[in-house]
């Protein structure tokens, strides 16, 4: 029987994952876990993963609705389908199908996460090689790991480039407010701008490249009720005595969707997963 002996690609994020969202990643892990892919044949979460439901032991978790977080089935589950792609697009794999969130995860940064919704939003990744290829899927203290293997080594380098603000500021808005003491009515999101490309290098040298994808999400603006305040909504630049959201830490390079034109997603109706 042949065995893998080559690593095409490694990725692993730190999730923070605890309590339901933990329990929901490690189910989908292990479904991914010791997974092959033929040669020419395509890998699709959902389908490898199966439904996220209460009786096969899914758990209500943390996920996002329409750029809000809400407690739906599966929360969690986006972690592992980011890693999955991630590895994939380090390993020059074309990726098929995939989707950003409506809002900014605390794991990966736009144009680097996966969102997925059984029955609605997938992430499909094919094997473009000669060779099958092993998936090994690890969650351990914390972080979450998946290997590609294969009996072969990809005859190219793979290196992303990313362009664009990966974070854009949520503009202020006043109304008028009737406690004494500003209040917070809304906190708002930030927004992003930016692309991915991805370059293949022989001998140090890029002989071909491609636009990945572009994810653009819209910032929702923050809104905060004061008192005597002009009772026609005013836009303003953001303040710090504000305590405006501090964007996450930036990642190791990693990867993004192939195929997908992201800008417009975040208008979908969605349930598109946990941040």
């Amino acid at each position: 029987m042949v065995r893998p002996s080559v690593v095409l690609a490694s990725y692993e994020i730190e999730h923070h994952q605890d309590g339901p969202e933990l329990v929901n990643l490690t189910l989908a892990m292990e479904a991914l876990d010791r997974l092959v892919i033929p040669p020419g044949a395509e890998l699709s979460f959902n389908e490898a993963v199966g439904p996220r439901r209460e009786e096969r032991g899914y758990l209500p978790g943390l996920m996002f609705a329409k750029g809000k977080v809400v407690r739906g089935v599966g929360g969690g589950v986006c972690v592992a389908s980011t890693v999955l792609y991630n590895a994939a697009l380090l390993g020059g794999l074309p990726i098929v199908e995939r989707w950003m969130h409506s809002g900014m995860t605390g794991y990966a940064p736009p144009t680097r996460d996966a969102a997925v919704v059984y029955g609605a939003r997938d992430l499909r990744i094919r094997n473009n090689t000669q060779n099958p290829i092993w998936v090994r899927a690890i969650v351990e203290e914390g972080r979450a790991r998946v290997s590609l293997l294969s009996t072969q080594r990809q005859p190219l380098q793979v290196r992303l480039v990313e362009e664009g603000p990966a974070f854009i500021p949520p503009p202020l808005e006043t109304q008028p407010g009737t406690e004494p003491a500003p209040v917070i009515v809304d906190e708002g999101a930030p927004g992003c701008d930016r692309r991915l490309i991805r370059q293949f290098l022989k001998n140090g040298r890029v002989v071909a490249e491609e636009e990945i994808c572009r994810d653009v999400r819209r910032p929702r603006p923050r809104v905060i009720a004061l008192p005597n305040a002009s009772r026609d909504p005013a836009t303003v630049s953001p303040t710090p005595s504000l305590e405006e959201p501090v964007p996450p830490e930036p990642l190791p390079s990693g990867v993004a969707a192939a195929g997908i034109d992201a800008a417009g997603l975040s208008s979908h109706p969605e349930l598109d997963g946990p941040r």
